[in-house]
């Protein structure tokens, strides 16, 4: 490598307060790495100091209508290729998190502070992160340039900003904001990447980011060999250790933490890892240190990421670990030791394939969200708790095989100089349809855990929740909680969101967490800030001991004991079924005063373990969980046969009126066989009465209705009833379980106007070229034809045209076809394109014709475009939307045509390539046009004015 000239640059001023007291900044140059080239030395970078007083720095202006809007592109890696993924799995660890009992908590379930951070800046994501420091709080989002705010931390209100960092920064700012706080010397640290390939990196010199008068900031502008996209920064006791998405490899900065702290010229290493094969973004999550312990003198750089087997090859799913041994002594010593893998539980990245940024539904929206299953999020926590060291981290997994979102946590130990073993990991999820994902998780300083992410589903809006766990609750579940920070009441109207969130944890009481994320009050985006702790965190009430569980005096009895805990006062008293170890306590008693408790709803059949927590004086400081104990006794079985999983519901066809339910067959301790009733009622939480049973004692696990009303929506209960002769229940007299969580739906179903399943040939369609669109019959989404059209390593275009359709007046007409797209991203790609009546020109589905037809960029209703075709390609769609890239599977596309209605309309796809890579191709089947058509009966009050007789079917119909 020929090493170029160095070259300065004049500072430029920011403001009337602010003192350059350095006037030259060194810009890096990369030496020669050393002999085998694993490692790269930039020269060393000379800061700029500035002295500023933040609060004296104009502010950015609030975002106006009319503005810019700019979305923050993901870079992602062309050569890095998805598999195909294999079939759906269920997330094992899922259940374990749902069968846990929530603990009670309530000083956890309160914020301390719970207020709005920054809003909508014209950029998208926003990236939202921020740090507490000793009396501040500091929140960055994306902006025209990276957007900080100062918030005081004791009442949550603004102090400064917000402020472009590029103000005061080196380099004009790109974005990927950074904000951390580094306790090991209380120093602030801001960063963003630069406009051009560089690292942008302010320093402060105190905890004081304000200033009084003013703060000095060292300022460093490291140039990176491409642009350091999603950059993250963990800091170590020996360096800070960066990472980004890049092309080739995943790289590893290292910057020269000790020149920092002092504001002297810097030097940048530069390592690269191999790449996953499955991930066209991806990269390492470097840790970075918690609390006031650094890790031993000589531990290595912690780098991680996940590998899922099916995405990237192998036969375990595992956490990577990276180690780099640093050496700014002789930096060509440096190097990376790894990957070293750690086994965990098996779990599936393909959440809509392993590329889709489109995935998430969200609530009567046609935006589906990026699931973001690539990266570890921030952060990858470090503790040394002097007696172990731990990390902590998280992902985004589909936790039951229908691409719901939820989050894999994990925490990993090691004592002295053992190697890195995991402790615990669980799935964070719940028995609803809504996704968790964009989690951010740390430990407060008794090593309690709290986890905040984001939620979203078809009937939540995009929000914030948190959850946690304390030290001492059953490993691998999160029992404190779920809390919300803020509910949703808008959807998203833009498919990049959030990138990253942010949990950190107070350095002053290292009890206090700091959440910050993006939810949604309008289509634009919102972000919030939340404080939040345990009340145990630091208080030392003891435990209970020698408890003792035994059979009482009567039939379905256990007496359940302990030794008094000297000035307690109180006690919680929790129970599980099944041996000591079993998840999913429950309490069973709250505040109760003598150290001893009768259980007397025991069930025979059935072994119980109990755990026992004592309070202080105040009663927000409880202890630990006692030892437990367990028993069983003798008498009735009590247990109620439990539904595990809620019952679905389905319309089974496109064309048939019916609501199909199906749930799994219950669990009971008692006797068998189990019966089944279904009831029907009209609201979520509705009341199961015999009155709205609508079948009763069923031997099967299945169940169609077929009578309804119209334009109402169904909410269905399922209940189960053992064979005990000593219950309530109306079909064996046996104990009845709990009313199972209700599934709603609305019966509808639809009515084709024209509908071809591609099973009678090629009637209904013509082809614009001979080498272009064939039948097929290998890969279908029904049947045995479907159209395919290649994706050849040479320039095509070509289309297949339906024949002529007029359109109706009605009030909702939907085109609907099955597609499944394998082609190269963003140069190769399908677009769907129609022209009026006898008309030879050719408009794009989301463009106007200029007259009849206005554009819609909201055309589509379901699985629209995918990506755009590269500028640079070698095409007639470069620069356009289109189906590019892959989506794995057959997905339904919906295209509302209400703006076509009374019109005669050709619609073709057009499949068009590039002279450059080859890949699969595109297959089209099952293609529609259809209107709705309601289900079931009039209303009572409407029928004097239609025929009675087509009243009669509804008269038993009643919910």
């Amino acid at each position: 490598m020929n090493r170029p000239s160095a070259y300065f640059v004049l500072p430029r001023p920011i403001g009337d307060r602010s003192l350059w007291s350095l006037l030259l900044c060194l810009v890096p140059l990369w030496a020669q790495g050393q002999a085998d080239g694993s490692v790269q030395v930039s020269d060393p970078v000379v800061p700029y100091v500035v002295e500023v007083n933040l609060g004296d720095l104009p502010t950015v202006p609030d975002w106006q209508p009319g503005d810019p809007i700019r979305e923050v592109p993901r870079w992602q890696d062309p050569t890095r290729r998805p598999p195909v993924p294999a079939e759906e799995s269920v997330d094992p660890l899922a259940a374990r998190q749902t069968a846990a009992s929530f603990l009670r908590d309530p000083s956890f379930s309160e914020p301390l502070l719970n207020f709005d951070g920054q809003n909508f800046s014209g950029r998208t994501p926003p990236d939202p992160i921020g740090a507490v420091g000793l009396n501040y709080y500091l929140q960055a989002v994306n902006s025209s340039t990276t957007s900080v705010m100062v918030y005081d931390k004791s009442s949550g209100n603004r102090v400064a900003g917000p402020i472009a960092l590029s103000n005061f920064s080196v380099c004009s700012g790109g974005g990927d904001p950074t904000v951390l706080f580094d306790p090991l010397n209380q120093r602030w640290i801001l960063a963003e990447f630069g406009t051009a390939n560089s690292l942008c990196v302010l320093i402060s010199q105190s905890a004081d980011p304000i200033g009084d008068p003013t703060q000095t900031w060292y300022a460093y502008n490291f140039q990176t060999p491409n642009k350091p996209d999603y950059f993250k920064i963990g800091i170590w006791n020996d360096a800070f250790y960066v990472t980004s998405n890049e092309l080739g490899g995943s790289p590893v900065y290292v910057l020269e933490r000790e020149a920092m702290l002092q504001g002297q010229p810097a030097r940048m290493l530069r390592l690269e890892a191999p790449d996953l094969a499955g991930f066209p973004f991806q990269l390492l999550m470097p840790a970075g240190v918690d609390g006031s312990n650094p890790p031993p003198p000589g531990s290595p750089g912690i780098l991680m990421r996940h590998k899922d087997a099916q995405a990237h090859g192998g036969t375990t799913d595992q956490l990577e670990l990276f180690f780099c041994y640093t050496d700014f002594d002789q930096p060509n010593n440096t190097f990376l030791v790894g990957p070293v893998a750690v086994p965990i539980s098996p779990f599936s990245s393909d959440l809509c394939g392993f590329e889709s940024l489109n995935c998430f539904p969200q609530p009567s929206a046609h935006v589906f969200l990026d699931p973001l299953r690539e990266p570890l999020m921030h952060r990858l926590v470090y503790r040394n708790f002097t007696t172990h060291e731990a990390v902590l981290g998280n992902f985004t997994v589909d936790v039951d095989g229908t691409d719901r979102g939820g989050i894999r946590w994990f925490e990993l130990r090691r004592g002295g100089n053992e190697p890195w073993t995991l402790y615990q990991e669980g799935t964070y999820t719940a028995e609803d349809r809504t996704n968790r994902w964009v989690g951010s998780a740390a430990f407060d300083g008794s090593g309690n855990i709290a986890l905040g992410a984001n939620v979203v589903g078809p009937t939540t809006y995009p929000g914030l929740r948190y959850i946690g766990r304390l030290a001492d609750d059953p490993t691998g579940t999160l029992q404190r909680g779920e809390h919300t920070l803020i509910e949703g009441t808008a959807a998203a109207n833009n498919n990049r969101f959030g990138d990253y969130s942010a949990m950190t944890i107070d350095p002053v009481d290292d009890c206090t967490f700091w959440f910050t994320g993006q939810y949604n009050r309008e289509g634009r985006w919102s972000t919030r800030i939340g404080a939040l702790r345990f009340a145990s965190c630091g208080c030392a009430s003891p435990s209970p001991t020698n408890v003792l569980a035994q059979p009482g005096s009567e039939d379905n009895e256990i007496l359940v004991s302990w030794d008094p805990v000297p000035n307690s006062q109180g006690y919680d008293l929790y129970r599980t079924i099944g041996a000591c170890g079993t998840s999913g306590y429950r309490l069973i008693a709250e505040n109760h005063q003598d150290p001893q408790f009768l259980d007397q709803t025991a069930s025979s059949r059935v072994q119980y373990a109990y755990t026992v927590v004592s309070r202080d004086a105040t009663l927000l400081c409880p202890s630990p969980p006692s030892a437990c104990a367990s028993a069983e006794t003798t008498g009735r079985c009590l247990v109620p046969p439990e539904l595990e999983v809620p019952p679905s519901a389905v319309t089974p066809g496109r064309f048939t009126c019916r609501v199909d339910l199906s749930w799994e067959a219950a669990f009971t301790f008692c006797t068998t066989p189990i019966r089944y009733s279904v009831h029907r009622g009209l609201t979520p939480d509705f009341d199961v009465t015999e009155e709205n049973a609508i079948a009763t004692c069923l031997e099967a696990t299945t169940f169609s209705d077929e009578t309804f009303y119209l334009d109402q929506t169904y909410y269905y209960k399922v209940m189960a009833e053992d064979a005990e002769s000593t219950g309530d229940g109306g079909c064996n007299g046996g104990n009845v379980g709990n009313q199972a969580v209700s599934v709603s739906i609305q019966p509808l179903a639809l009515e084709a106007l024209f509908f071809d399943d591609i099973e009678q040939g090629t009637d209904n369609f013509t082809t614009e070229s001979e080498q272009g669109w064939t039948l097929q019959g290998d890969t279908t989404s029904s049947g045995k034809a479907a159209w395919f059209a290649p994706n050849p390593d040479v320039s095509s275009d070509h289309a297949l045209v339906l024949a002529p359709q007029r359109i109706p007046e009605d009030e909702t007409i939907i085109l609907r076809f099955q597609l499944y797209f394998f082609t190269d991203r963003t140069f190769d790609g399908l677009v769907l394109e129609y022209a009026i009546g006898e008309s030879r020109q050719w408009f794009d589905i989301l463009a106007g014709d200029g007259g009849l037809i206005p554009e819609n960029p909201n055309r589509f209703l379901a699985n629209g475009y995918s990506d755009r075709i590269s500028a640079q390609a070698d095409s007639p769609l470069a620069g356009r939307w289109a189906w590019t890239g892959v989506n794995f599977r057959f997905n339904e596309t919906l295209v509302d045509l209400n703006d076509f209605r009374g019109q005669h309309v050709r619609f073709r796809w057009r499949m068009v390539t590039d002279p450059d890579t080859d890949r699969l191709g595109v297959f089209l089947d099952d293609i529609g046009i259809t209107k709705p058509r309601r289900c079931g009966c009039i209303y009572p009050e409407q029928w004097p004015n239609q025929s009675i007789l087509g009243f009669i079917p509804c008269l038993n119909a009643l919910p």
